[in-house]
């Protein structure tokens, strides 16, 4: 949980939720939440430096798709291939249960675009407004998807 809230406070134009309504949530929300999910970590010097999951869509016309949520590597593990391990492995996983795995990348944020787009990800929209900050601002998001079969 601890490598979730650093994730929300250092990267709050990144994710739907928010660093101050993660931390009041029970552990019990987060234990439940992996259940839903897979999640691959990274280890470096004995703490976690890394994350990223995905789910299989709820429903019974949605389930033939995936979603990849939270991909996430502390800023000093940055620019050492962890994010890209994490995406290969949540790929690897999720083509064995689903057809198409989608996400959703900040407009602006062109390393994660970059990182997407080099794993076979394709743009496929935007939407406008996405998430909206603390501060009023909008962040806009790039709507993206890996077609398995």
């Amino acid at each position: 949980m601890a490598i979730r809230l650093e994730a929300l406070r250092s990267a709050p134009d990144a994710f739907p939720s928010t660093f101050h309504a993660e931390k009041a949530r029970p552990l019990a929300t987060f234990e439940k939440r992996l259940e839903e999910t897979v999640v691959y970590a990274a280890e470096g010097a004995g703490r976690l430096i890394g994350f990223c999951g995905h789910a299989v869509q709820q429903g019974d016309t949605q389930h033939h798709k995936g979603l990849v949520w939270g991909l996430y590597v502390t800023p000093a593990s940055r620019g050492q291939g962890i994010g890209k391990r994490l995406l290969q492995a949540v790929i690897a996983d999720a083509s064995k249960a689903v057809e198409v795995l989608q996400l959703g990348v900040g407009l602006q944020n062109r390393f994660a675009r970059a990182l997407f787009d080099a794993a076979g990800f394709r743009e496929y929209g935007v939407e406008r407004h996405a998430l909206k900050l603390a501060d009023d601002r909008y962040i806009d998001e790039v709507l993206m998807a890996l077609r398995f079969r």
